[in-house]
């Protein structure tokens, strides 16, 4: 992937416009799993930090201009114009966006220094603390919350009965990392980090599993609240 020119923005746009799939519906919760790979791998590539915030300016706006749709169709059956309607759409998934902004640019900094195998384990620790920040001291819809993607998997969900919501983004974010970095060069350390990170999500869907299966039955058949 280039350093420079429209391809890593881009890349980073349709990554975005993915993970929006993962919510309901069509709710491709596999997704997740991936998606946020393009921009880990685009911002860590960057030349410099605005080029990563770019990035991820890219992928955090196309991911809310998806998943908040509704907002256009729903100022166009209010009535408003064409255009004023295009632009409250447009403006609102940017400054939700930037908060992907922040988290790459932050990303490409604390991770540049590291050894590479701890480089993903920074990525994760960071965008679990950029959520729990973002869902407590900026107006938010939410829908960004990386738990949510895993919607469809009770035994993982149940991470959040345990830790909270963001346990599973983190863990979700982990793997991304890994992936992200096993793509850039297929090394022992990336390999092995890759690894540790999926046996991780295994462990969280058994003892998610084990958890579901000793409640009773009225209570396990939906996911907890988190």
């Amino acid at each position: 992937m280039p350093r420079r020119g429209l391809g890593p923005a881009a890349a980073c746009a349709a990554a975005g416009a993915a993970l929006a799939l993962t919510l309901p519906s069509p709710g491709l919760g596999a997704l997740a799993w991936a998606a946020p790979a393009v921009l880990l791998r685009s911002a860590a590539r960057a030349g410099t930090w605005r080029a990563a915030a770019a990035c991820g300016l890219a992928f955090g706006a196309a991911f809310f201009a998806t998943a908040l749709h509704w907002v256009f169709l729903t100022c166009r059956f209010a009535g408003m114009p064409l255009a004023a309607s295009v632009l409250a759409w447009a403006a609102l998934a940017a400054v939700l966006g930037a908060h992907w902004a922040l988290f790459a640019a932050a990303g490409r900094a604390c991770a540049a220094g590291l050894p590479e195998a701890a480089r993903p384990w920074a990525w994760a620790l960071l965008w679990g603390a950029f959520e729990h920040a973002s869902a407590r001291w900026t107006p938010r819809f939410g829908v960004d919350l990386l738990a949510y993607t895993q919607w469809r998997h009770p035994s993982l969900v149940q991470l959040g009965a345990l830790a909270g919501p963001h346990a599973l983004g983190l863990l979700v974010m982990l793997v991304n990392a890994a992936v992200a970095g096993v793509w850039e060069r297929r090394s022992r350390a990336a390999l092995g980090t890759l690894l540790a990170a999926a046996g991780a999500v295994v462990l969280a869907a058994g003892w998610g599993m084990s958890e579901l299966a000793a409640r009773p039955a009225s209570r396990a058949a939906g996911p907890a609240v988190v």
